[in-house]
């Protein structure tokens, strides 16, 4: 059975996360990736989530070999990654973002980058779109302010296509 996390765990996994973030970034003064998946929905990590985890996990470091994989983490809350690079925070935010959009669960990837200040790079402050939800072409974030879609459909439909893409790849 799936496990579902309580909101008191995805809080403090959050924090632990944001201060691992900003360790890479003051410590090693590099820019640093932090890479999850966005997963609607109560349940975050099941067999499906880890396989399409793991296979992005190993379509990054293909697409970008300078990363060095600093911190893994698989949990009832989500898995994530921290990566950190010796490059331009700028110039990786828009690598990433063509890599997200050239890949096949690329709008499941949450790939945010800082600066080795801790500064993160949004898509919109590089003149790119917000993200559009999941079910219909309207922008993700008004839809979930606008509750426009129902937990659980959200839900259905990412198990579906992960589940979908491992077919296709296994």
């Amino acid at each position: 059975m799936e496990k579902t996390p309580t909101l008191a765990q995805v809080l403090l996994e959050r924090e632990r996360k944001a201060k691992a973030v900003m360790h890479f970034c003051t410590s090693e003064r590099l820019t640093t990736l932090a890479f999850s998946l966005n997963i609607p929905g109560p349940v975050k990590s099941n067999r499906i989530i880890d396989q399409c985890f793991s296979w992005s996990i190993d379509a990054l470091r293909m697409g970008f070999p300078a990363l060095a994989l600093k911190l893994e983490h698989r949990g009832i809350t989500g898995p994530y990654a921290i990566f950190t690079i010796d490059s331009e925070a700028v110039s990786l935010k828009k690598q990433l973002i063509a890599f997200e959009e050239s890949c096949p669960i690329g709008r499941f990837l949450d790939l945010d980058v800082f600066t080795k200040e801790g500064n993160q790079i949004s898509r919109t402050e590089l003149g790119y779109p917000e993200r559009c939800c999941f079910l219909c072409e309207k922008n993700a974030k008004d839809c979930g302010r606008n509750r426009s879609h129902s937990v659980e459909e959200l839900a259905d439909y990412t198990r579906k296509e992960l589940a979908s893409f491992l077919k296709k790849e296994i």
